[in-house]
């Protein structure tokens, strides 16, 4: 593990040096507890002191039940340790995989049964995330692809009154997928990044 805390140091000095961010991604549940450990108790004490420009995000994925749980614990470690939290919101891609691995360990999957679970939880916990970024709390990335989720994050955005150019909220989709929206939101001032 402290091989693996000094190369993440190693990338966070980098982004912080060339001021750009650190997207740290979240890959299967397994993974999550050493990822997590790494990005939130580590990183981010270290590199997101300042509240208008922190360096590392971790991603939470909304088809995980559990990951209100997991931003509200977060967030509240970032309160008592004084730094400003960085995080980026996506759907999740490990499906098949997680049911397969609960149905063979025998445990309950983690994730939501369908679409409309994962999509409900998704835009639920945007609401709430936005709400706090209002509050001064935190910094999102909104990872979608969805058109109908970037358009409510907008919605979302002028009811909390959240400037679309301060950087506190920013756009991301994967590099060669929905283009068209990516495009759209930089020529309306929105910042939006591919990775």
């Amino acid at each position: 593990m402290n091989s693996v805390v000094r190369r993440a140091r190693t990338l966070a000095e980098c982004a912080q040096d060339r001021g750009v961010r650190l997207m740290i991604d979240a890959e299967q549940t397994y993974f999550q507890p050493a990822i997590r450990h790494v990005a939130v108790n580590v990183l981010m004490p270290e590199f997101n002191l300042s509240a208008s420009r922190p360096v590392v995000y971790n991603t939470v994925q909304c088809y995980l039940r559990g990951a209100k749980t997991v931003l509200e614990m977060d967030l509240e470690l970032s309160r008592l340790s004084g730094f400003c939290y960085g995080v980026k919101l996506v759907r999740g891609a490990y499906m098949e995989q997680e049911n397969k691995l609960a149905m063979t360990k025998g445990y309950t999957s983690p994730i939501w049964p369908d679409k409309k679970g994962t999509d409900d939880n998704y835009h639920s916990l945007l609401e709430w995330l936005l709400e706090q970024v209002h509050c001064g709390k935190l910094h999102l990335m909104v990872a979608s692809h969805n058109e109908s989720t970037v358009r409510l994050a907008i919605q979302m955005m002028q009811k909390y009154d959240i400037s679309k150019s301060n950087g506190a909220v920013v756009f991301g989709q994967l590099l060669g997928m929905c283009n068209h929206v990516s495009f759209t939101l930089g020529q309306h001032g929105y910042g939006v990044y591919k990775y």
